[in-house]
């Protein structure tokens, strides 16, 4: 794969958080920057996302091992509940499965994907990896869902197959759409679910899986990670638009990720 550069600035400042008990705690000489030239993409007032990277300059090494952020509706400017959780106070509940850390990347293990009470026939080759080979990550700063060749077309046949009888599919850009509403036309529509190790599932609603693109427009929240390569044809990041509605916890010490599906307005009582 070829490498493509980026350029920003560096520093440290003090910075202060929200602390449980409605107080604030600073911490001093904290290492941040922030690029504005990521490969092929320039922009000279901002660019990226604040990183929440395992490397060992980034923000969640710096403040501890635990972190975790809680996530409503992405679309939704009005919704003041989305929180992240640095160190002290993460709420560690939920289903967990194993987390790996390779790269600076958060891996894991996904075993298989449903589409209501259908499971889908993928390869379970699919699946495996070896050494330090990245099959399957999860990230937060990526807004939809990439998966491999095989995971992807399971899943897409799986959606035509219940859609296309009453709504036509076309592609915009490479994201598969639909004409219509997702209130009006997905009525129920069946949740996807992805099975990880240890049986812990992450369940995606409709919402999250097939969203709003224009008033008119519906498309999946889902692409074909080899569109960027076939070196990614093997693949798969779970993007944010599948972790609405869950409070997401890391604990990199103990290599575990929980998965807690609630309110995330909950999480301050």
């Amino acid at each position: 794969m070829k490498r493509l550069p980026s350029a920003g600035v560096i520093a440290t400042e003090q910075l202060i958080f929200g602390s449980p008990d409605e107080g604030t705690n600073a911490v001093n000489n904290v290492l941040f920057g922030c690029s504005h030239r990521n490969g092929n993409y320039e922009d000279r007032r901002f660019t990226g996302v604040f990183g929440l990277g395992s490397g060992i300059t980034s923000v969640v090494n710096q403040m501890g091992s635990k972190f975790s952020y809680c996530i409503s509706n992405i679309a939704d400017p009005d919704y003041s509940y989305n929180q992240l959780v640095l160190s002290e106070g993460v709420s560690m509940e939920g289903y967990s499965t194993p987390l790996d850390l390779v790269d600076g990347h958060y891996q894991v293990i996904l075993e298989g994907i449903s589409v209501g009470e259908t499971r889908l026939v993928i390869d379970p080759g699919a699946f495996k990896r070896t050494g330090k080979e990245r099959r399957v990550i999860i990230d937060s700063g990526t807004a939809p869902t990439w998966l491999a060749d095989n995971e992807y077309r399971a899943l897409e046949r799986e959606i035509r197959d219940l859609l296309d009888r009453f709504l036509t599919p076309f592609m915009r850009g490479s994201f598969l759409c639909y004409k219509g509403k997702v209130s009006r036309d997905l009525v129920g529509f069946p949740a996807v679910t992805f099975h990880f190790a240890e049986g812990a599932d992450l369940v995606v609603d409709t919402e999250s899986m097939l969203y709003q693109a224009t008033p008119n427009i519906f498309c999946m929240a889902v692409r074909q990670a080899s569109v960027h390569g076939k070196d990614l044809k093997d693949f798969s990041v779970i993007g944010l638009m599948a972790q609405q509605y869950y409070n997401v916890a890391y604990d990199l010490n103990k290599h575990k990720l929980l998965f807690q599906r609630i309110d995330c307005e909950l999480l301050d009582e």
